[in-house]
């Protein structure tokens, strides 16, 4: 049985880091500082990976779960802005099985390959569609009133592909709120100069898992997060490089006020790049996929249901 759970955590863990999630609704941001909200750190970050032509890193992904150390390895490339260019493999070990997570995207078609006990399950979603859709529904800037000043919003930041980090970006800037940042060292020999978001998720986030919350929360009252299920973080904290603002680690932590840890216990999941290289050369081929080992299930419809793009089938009369 715990077997089967910590598997089940690599792969809820790998979706929770990469999944091809609904793009966030971005404001507007002006030069940032220190005191700034990080959600304006997140925008910049977002929009500093279209500022490049090609993103590589190798990852490492360490997971505390269930009296079990977990560790990860892989390699994340990102192809040109508009390109949808994206490559993601990492692997964990489980006593004697390997679990994979996959991502491909080779600007046709987005694929995710993961590994249950064995397993594999395969999806595939068309970016074209995606891309048709997000024209239409026009994502035109909104705007926002504060007092007698009006501020236009523009929209999201460019779509680089599904998945990969862009979309985590997107995630923890829809999910999260991080009212804490300040500057700091990366932890490690070379100490690297870091903007540090601390945060958790959104209220209205969180009551998936406090339902019977709800009302509370419509009064105001604050969640008591004692009672999330004791593998789920409520604490997230992001390193972003100061030069370039690339996600340099991203610690998913279990808050030492519910009870469940200590001060110095390991972060539930942490995400770490490595090796981060800028405009290099990439092969191409590593952003096609040729190893389905069962018949694609077509997730289109779904993405496009989650983003907002699509409008659920009527049914009856």
């Amino acid at each position: 049985m715990a077997r089967s759970r910590t598997i089940f955590a690599v792969i809820w863990f790998c979706g929770l880091s990469f999944g091809p999630l609904a793009g966030a609704g971005w404001g507007q941001s002006r030069p940032p500082r220190v005191a700034d909200d990080g959600r304006t750190w997140l925008l910049r970050a977002r929009q500093a990976l279209a500022g490049h032509k090609t993103i590589s890193a190798v990852i490492h992904e360490r997971i505390h779960l269930y009296d079990h150390e977990l560790v990860g390895s892989g390699e994340f490339a990102q192809g040109p802005p508009n390109s949808h260019l994206l490559h993601f493999d990492v692997k964990f070990k489980v006593g004697e099985q390997d679990s994979y997570c996959q991502q491909r995207c080779d600007g046709k078609f987005y694929w995710s390959q993961k590994f249950d006990s064995g397993i594999p399950l395969l999806t595939r979603i068309d970016v074209k569609r995606v891309e048709a859709a997000r024209a239409k529904a026009g994502r035109s800037p909104r705007v926002k009133v504060q007092g007698a000043a009006t501020e236009a919003e523009p929209a999201a930041p460019p779509m680089l592909g599904l998945g990969g980090v862009a979309s985590l970006l997107d995630q923890l800037a829809d999910w999260c709120v991080f009212p804490r940042v300040h500057h700091g060292r990366l932890p490690g020999k070379q100490a690297l100069p870091v903007i540090v978001l601390e945060g958790g998720w959104r209220p209205e986030r969180l009551l998936h898992w406090l339902p019977d919350q709800a009302e509370a929360a419509a009064h105001g009252k604050p969640l008591d997060l004692a009672k999330l299920p004791p593998m789920l973080p409520d604490k997230i904290v992001i390193f972003l490089a100061r030069d370039d603002l690339f996600p340099r680690r991203i610690e998913y932590v279990v808050s030492e006020s519910r009870g469940l840890t200590s001060g110095d216990a390991e972060p539930l999941v942490q995400l770490h790049f490595d090796n981060v290289q800028f405009d290099a050369k990439v092969d191409p081929r590593c952003f096609t996929f040729d190893g389905g080992l069962v018949p694609p299930f077509d997730d289109t419809d779904g993405y496009l249901l989650r983003s907002g793009l699509l409008q659920p089938a009527k049914t009856g009369p």
